[in-house]
């Protein structure tokens, strides 16, 4: 890990892994009938263990807690970052325009956030994290900013945290709370469980989308890869306005505790579940 004050070698924009302990052999994209392999099955992991529910009530539903599965990480990866992890959860939730709850924390949010803050940010230890992570696969985080420093970079440019709809925003509210990264795919259009592992020489995106770079680390499901790590997602894998299950995943990097990536996916559903009634269609009424 690399020391505060102390600057590595970079390398510009994402490139592959550099080989290091990574073995010389390529990593196999997993296939369809891997799925029933014991390997690829998500493991429980203690965030499982579930929260009380919030009662139900006259102000608003019952706020299930989510049930968070550990995903997959490739041998060759896992060889070269041990703590490198992927967890997730799934929602049964839509998005849509924000209700002023929302919105009003937002506004709380912002008003907590002074310049102060934004500026010391990459000094604490789960942003400082990222930080080295994101040098150790090949992202300057000077040129490309990890996740919280970029949300730290516009509430100083905007002067607050403007609603934009209630996935962004859930997404919004749970990264300033615990720093912690995190990606919305639409649950159904995956194929099994998430992982994560190395791109493949004249692998694409989802399959047949953009080219990808030979070693570059990816989300993936149980066919095909559903996302650049930090970066962009497979077209049709994201959320769109007729998605009613919502996958939502973090990641986890040495340094950053298992309660901070827990919290994330805890505030995310907390979110997306209490208002997920509020401004969407009726089912089957989507546009």
């Amino acid at each position: 890990m690399e020391l505060p004050g102390r600057v590595r070698p970079r390398r510009r924009g994402v490139q592959p892994v550099r080989d290091r302990r990574l073995p010389d052999d390529h990593l196999r994209p997993p296939q369809r009938d891997l799925r029933g392999h014991p390997a690829w099955e998500p493991l429980r992991c203690a965030a499982e263990r579930r929260r009380p529910r919030a009662p139900a009530g006259p102000d608003g539903p019952v706020i299930e807690t989510p049930e968070i599965e550990e995903g997959w990480v490739a041998h060759d990866l896992a060889a070269e970052f041990p703590e490198l992890r992927i967890l997730h959860t799934a929602v049964e939730a839509r998005s849509g325009r924000s209700p002023e709850a929302v919105r009003r924390r937002l506004r709380n949010l912002a008003d907590r956030y002074t310049g102060g803050k934004a500026v010391t940010l990459r000094q604490q230890p789960v942003p400082w994290a990222y930080r080295v992570f994101f040098r150790q696969v090949g992202i300057d985080p000077d040129e490309r900013r990890t996740p919280p420093e970029e949300i730290a970079l516009e509430r100083m440019r905007a002067g607050g945290f403007p609603s934009r709809n209630l996935l962004d925003d859930a997404i919004l509210i749970a990264t300033v709370e615990t720093s912690v990264p995190l990606v919305a795919f639409d649950d159904e259009k995956l194929e099994g469980p998430l992982g994560l592992r190395l791109s493949e020489p004249g692998e694409r995106l989802g399959g047949d989308g953009r080219p990808l770079s030979s070693r570059q680390v990816v989300i993936a499901d149980a066919e095909r890869s559903v996302g650049v790590l930090f970066a962009d997602l497979a077209e049709g894998r994201g959320v769109h306005p007729r998605t009613r299950r919502i996958r939502i995943a973090s990641i986890q990097v040495k340094g950053v505790p298992d309660v901070s990536v827990e919290e994330a996916l805890w505030i995310i559903a907390e979110v997306l579940q209490g208002d997920a009634g509020e401004g969407a269609a009726p089912a089957g009424n989507a546009p």
